[in-house]
């Protein structure tokens, strides 16, 4: 199950027989398999298709854990920061982005002290 197409194959199978639980172990083995290979366009493929379990499942912490993951993976992504967002109350939602843009922040300024030298 390396192979994407075939490992796309036996989830989509499993998506039919609405076997969710078959689809995120795959999912997830294949996650791992793609990291170590270095190969993010699968791990985001893989990432898509657990989304889709959890829409299909009406999972609210698994949706708001993959679109904030697709909102922020590769610049930013105003749809899936939609779906994020709308997994919160309004008021959840201040206190979520106020927390989220603090660690960023944090993370940012701790990443540039690192490598505050280390520039030519």
């Amino acid at each position: 199950m390396d192979i994407i197409d075939v490992r796309m194959d036996v989830v989509n199978k499993a998506i039919r027989k609405k076997d969710y639980n078959t689809v995120k172990k795959i999912n997830a083995k294949g996650i791992k398999i793609a990291e170590a290979k270095s190969n993010p366009g699968t791990v985001n493929q893989l990432k898509k298709e657990l989304l889709r379990i959890a829409n299909l499942e009406k999972d609210i912490i698994s949706i708001g854990h993959y679109t904030k993951y697709f909102a922020f993976n590769r610049g930013v992504s105003e749809k899936y920061y939609q779906q994020w967002k709308n997994t919160f109350t309004p008021d959840e939602w201040k206190q979520i982005i106020k927390i989220y843009i603090t660690e960023t922040t944090q993370k940012i300024i701790s990443e540039w002290n690192k490598s505050k030298n280390k520039f030519w």
